[in-house]
């Protein structure tokens, strides 16, 4: 743990509408900073990454890691949270951690109740839904199967097939009644939840060069369909 303990790990969220910054100095202090505003990330992304590096005491040439969701979610979201990860690694010459952020949305649950298997349902919109199976493994939360897309009109099949899992994320609306009362839907990813993830990706030595980093869109071969 050494490694970790001695990393300063720069975590950015910006795939759902709410922006979302965090910092983990070597110190394990951290430093968070989440917009009020919906769908604002272009303008207080930089100002948050300067915000937390200013309260956390370092520079950005302190940085060693930074950790990024890489979706599913927001497209323009991604997008700006990518290029300013991106660039900032390309500058400093240090690697990016990619995580899906449907496992921060179960990582987040996992933090606070002890379930077993989370199913974690988003929007995606246009008769979709975006879903990612995890499972508690020692508190951190780990794919059963990959994220995937499904159309809408067959979710009812799916959350039927699936109803011992706890279903959470704002897509849980599109839930019977029976299931939905169970579900946690008021919850969006924090880039707070990315370090726990992250600190368990370095010690595995698993992270990428900036130009290797692939926004996940979920489409194409990404399709669930009935079995």
């Amino acid at each position: 743990m050494e490694r970790v303990n001695l990393s300063n790990i720069l975590a950015i969220e910006t795939s759902s509408p709410v922006c979302s910054v965090a910092l983990k100095t070597n110190s394990s202090k951290c430093y968070v900073f989440s917009s009020q505003n919906k769908n604002d990330h272009g303008s207080v992304i930089f100002e948050f990454i300067e915000r937390a590096l200013d309260e956390g005491g370092i520079l950005k040439n302190d940085l060693d890691y930074i950790a990024l969701s890489t979706g599913p979610g927001s497209f323009t979201g991604l997008r700006i949270g990518c290029s300013v990860a991106q660039g900032l690694a390309f500058g400093l010459n240090i690697p990016i951690l990619p995580i899906s952020s449907l496992k921060i949305l179960a990582q987040q649950v996992i933090d606070i109740e002890n379930s077993l298997n989370i199913s974690v349902i988003i929007d995606a919109h246009m008769q979709e839904l975006y879903i990612g199976e995890y499972k508690n493994e020692d508190g951190h939360a780990e794919m059963i199967n990959k994220d995937f897309a499904i159309e809408k009109s067959d979710f009812e099949i799916y959350s039927k097939e699936n109803n011992e899992s706890l279903f959470i994320g704002p897509g849980c609306n599109y839930l019977a009644e029976e299931l939905k009362k169970n579900a946690i839907v008021d919850i969006s990813p924090n880039a707070n939840t990315l370090f726990k993830i992250a600190e368990k990706m370095i010690l595995e030595n698993i992270f990428n060069k900036p130009e290797e980093i692939i926004l996940n869109y979920l489409s194409g071969e990404d399709h669930w369909s009935k079995s």
